[in-house]
């Protein structure tokens, strides 16, 4: 079997990639000439260089496949210019659904994000939350956009199934989507000290090899025209923290930022990469994103997808083994 994929130069995408081709199929990736590929070298993997803003290219590539996923999207903190961010999420991928479809792709997963729902005061965010009408970026916004329109086409066509994942971390390359693992390395490093707000608000964490299953099961059972949240554990950030100094070992002097002071912060990072480029860590909106509760219910996925949640325990602890083993950072002598 024939699949296609975009985005498989990203952290989720390069292990669905790896997955698909060590479970069988012949992988079609699509990728920018500037890409690096060196990790998707498989024997059952076929590189093809392109663009989603290109449909010659996309059209090459998809050609002979019966299954596509597209994870391809700009998913930076802040662009130069708004349009990129559009042009890539909203239009770039209507012309890879509407070029897998014209080459009659059998079934297509596309990959949005649990950040196009609405923030839910009580309960947890499922699919039948409202999604929102105020963004804290362009990136969820342009996926919203996005969304809307490719459930209205898996509808129609019977071909395509929408997830959403949350906070996705774990093994893997350390890109702009993988924001959680990259904090943790600096943790490991003894760089990072800082624990947002009060300790107290709640997000969703998932592990990615989950993530990647579910996506698979999602191709294979997902009910087109329906999305699926793609969660994991919701835990505070004290939780986290607590969870990640008893699995690691590594207990490091950790300071509460309180949201003011952290947004302040975020105004003078947005100010100088404005002033000398570059993209900011977080910025003012993201602060009020992360310092709200964000629980995430997985309950439709676990029933229809059979998706399977690990413990955070567990996901921090394969993360964990994998930064200090990849990056051979050494063992600290603090909290000892």
């Amino acid at each position: 079997m024939a699949v296609f994929l975009t985005g498989a130069t990203g952290f989720i995408g390069e292990k669905l990639a790896l997955r698909l081709a060590d479970t069988g199929a012949v992988v079609h990736v699509l990728h920018r000439p500037t890409s690096d590929t060196r990790a998707l070298r498989h024997d059952r993997i076929r590189l093809f260089e392109g663009d989603i803003l290109d449909s010659d290219s996309i059209a090459a590539a998809v050609r002979g496949c019966e299954q596509a996923y597209h994870l391809a999207a700009f998913a930076g903190v802040k662009a130069k210019k708004q349009q990129d961010v559009w042009e890539k999420n909203v239009i770039g991928t209507r012309k890879v659904i509407r070029t897998a479809l014209r080459e009659k792709v059998d079934r297509i997963v596309y990959t949005s994000t649990a950040g196009v729902f609405s923030h839910c005061e009580d309960g947890c965010i499922d699919e039948k939350t409202p999604t929102k009408t105020n963004f804290y970026n362009e990136y969820e916004h342009s996926k919203s956009a996005a969304e809307e329109e490719i459930l209205e086409m898996g509808r129609s066509s019977g071909r395509i199934v929408v997830v959403n994942p949350s906070r996705v971390y774990g093994p893997g390359r350390l890109s702009q989507s993988n924001g959680i693992t990259r904090l943790i390395k600096r943790y490991l490093e003894g760089t990072w000290h800082i624990i947002p707000g009060n300790g107290s608000s709640i997000g969703n964490y998932a592990f990615v090899d989950d993530v990647v299953g579910g996506m698979q099961t999602a191709m294979d059972k997902g009910i087109p025209g329906e999305r699926y949240l793609l969660g994991g554990v919701n835990v505070s950030y004290d939780e986290l923290f607590r969870v990640l100094v008893e699995v690691s070992g590594e207990k490091r002097f950790l300071v509460k930022l309180p949201e003011s002071v952290m947004n302040a912060v975020a105004h003078c990072m947005v100010f100088m990469t404005d002033r000398f480029g570059g993209a900011p860590m977080i910025t003012p909106a993201l602060v009020r994103k992360y310092c709200r509760d964000w629980k995430v219910s997985s309950a439709k996925a676990c029933r229809d997808l059979d998706y399977r949640i690990t413990s955070l325990e567990e996901g921090l602890t394969r993360t964990v083994f994998w930064l200090k083993k990849r990056y051979e950072i050494p063992e600290s002598e603090i909290g000892k």
